[in-house]
């Protein structure tokens, strides 16, 4: 890694055209960068930043190393530590051309900046303590949220509130390793039993807290990557007429000729904020040859790995056998499902109309659409999806694992009678992987990989 007390630059706004681009620095040096760098409209390049103001806008021309105009634009300047690094950073409005961008990019780099690293802004922030390392990390997921619920999910995380969870688990920690300490050092005084029973409830309930945020990593992945269903059934159920009315419009090739759909075809809805993969897959049916049977391989592999599969069903004539087979496949192949009964605009004959949880509806009329996509919600956590804090990140995930073997072998120790010193071990191996999550004693491999895929200029 370069000094990480040097001046640092890159462009902050997305490749392309636009109305205005932002380059940004940030370090030492800024001063004398600005001076050669900036003209203030008005008059004179001398005086660099003691001549402007802290958090105003400046008008004025952004000039090459020779001393030739690249633009005309604006300069922000934010003292350190009140800015998003803790140094002093300063950053030019100008055209959002990317030619203009770069020249300006060289200019500052002629002037004594260097090329910033992915994220080296927020790492910046992070070694300066304006972030943990679990808000750094959330500044990535926020820039690459692709759903409401995704964004609000990511806010949350940046906002502090896993932190906060995670540091109220290692105070309680600390207050049990604490009290179990005194009768370590002080072996005449034995814990007592109200305060045994209070440490136990420490270590009890940090462990359930650190046993909600590791479950919480499987709904963190579906709220940000999206859920993916399956439509599935056999031929002629009305599966692609069901895909086209949820997304809206025609998608899928609609005919009443079988093994019409033969690849998978996939197109995305949001539903109350969580984006939801669907995918109409080939008919499933015996007898079938060539072609159609590759589809049904398709069908089943992304049967497989869907979070949820739909069982479509003609809702207008009887259960046929068919039907059965696929449920039973479905049950026994582990696969989450929900029966979907179509074409109740001809009239409901299936018998399955009766089960629980079995949705009715019609395709051509919309009747019941609202039902399904309240089924597909739930399964990223419905309207509650991103509502929480939760552990987004997979080496957390796996951290917060090792946390949890260590609490769960403390509550061991204690239980069983084995001595104070093995359960304190114990409590304090899981305060120092809290602490490596939170970026308080961390490795710089696992400070890199959290790094790694931020964008430059973040």
């Amino acid at each position: 890694m370069d000094d990480a007390t040097d001046t640092i630059v890159a462009i902050s706004t997305p490749l392309g055209r636009g109305a205005i681009g932002i380059v940004r620095m940030s370090g030492r040096g800024l001063d004398g960068i600005v001076s050669r760098l900036f003209r203030p409209a008005g008059g004179g390049a001398e005086g660099g930043l003691e001549r402007l103001k802290d958090r105003r806008f400046h008008l004025g021309e952004i000039l090459d190393s020779s001393g030739q105009v690249l633009d005309t634009g604006m300069l922000v300047w934010m003292e350190g530590p009140r800015s998003y690094t803790g140094e002093d950073v300063v950053e030019l409005h100008c055209h959002g051309n990317p030619w203009i961008l770069e020249r300006v990019v060289g200019a500052a780099i002629d002037a004594g900046a260097r090329a910033a690293g992915p994220g080296e802004f927020t790492r910046r922030a992070f070694m300066n303590g304006k972030l943990d390392l679990v808000q750094a990390e959330a500044v990535a997921r926020v820039i690459a949220a692709d759903s409401e619920r995704a964004l609000e999910a990511a806010r949350r995380v940046l906002a502090g509130e896993l932190s906060e969870r995670l540091r109220a688990v290692r105070e309680e920690l600390l207050r049990a390793i604490e009290h179990l300490e005194v009768a370590i050092n002080f072996p005449e005084d034995e814990v007592d039993p109200e305060g045994a029973d209070r440490v136990h409830e420490r270590i009890q309930g940090a462990w359930e807290q650190i046993q909600l945020l590791v479950e919480s990593h499987a709904r963190a992945l579906l709220v940000r990557e999206g859920v993916r269903v399956a439509i599935c059934g056999r031929p002629n159920v009305g599966k692609s007429s069901l895909l086209n009315a949820l997304v809206g419009r025609r998608r899928a090739l609609v005919s009443p000729e079988p093994g019409t759909t033969r690849d998978v075809v996939e197109a995305r809805i949001d539903v109350d904020g969580v984006a939801v993969w669907l995918q109409d897959t080939a008919g499933m049916r015996k007898g079938a040859g060539g072609v159609e049977t590759e589809g049904m391989a398709l069908a089943w592999d992304a049967i497989e790995g869907a979070d949820l599969a739909v069982l479509v069903v003609d809702g207008a004539e009887p259960v046929e056998d068919e039907d059965v087979a696929l449920r039973r496949e479905l049950v026994a192949r582990g696969i989450s499902f929900a029966v979907v009964l179509n074409k109740s605009d001809l009239g409901v004959r299936n018998e399955w109309a009766a089960d629980e949880g079995v949705l009715v509806v019609s395709a051509i009329e919309g009747a019941g659409l609202n039902a399904l996509k309240e089924r597909l919600a739930a399964v990223a956590g419905g309207g509650d999806a991103g509502a929480v804090a939760m552990v987004c990140a997979e080496w957390q995930r796996d951290l917060l694992s090792e946390v949890l073997g260590e609490l769960g072998d403390a509550v061991g120790a204690w239980e069983s009678g084995l001595s104070v010193e093995a359960v304190v071990f114990n409590l304090y191996n899981a305060v120092e992987r809290l602490d490596r999550i939170l970026g308080g004693d961390v490795r710089e491999d696992v400070v890199d990989r959290v790094f790694a895929d931020f964008c430059i200029g973040k």
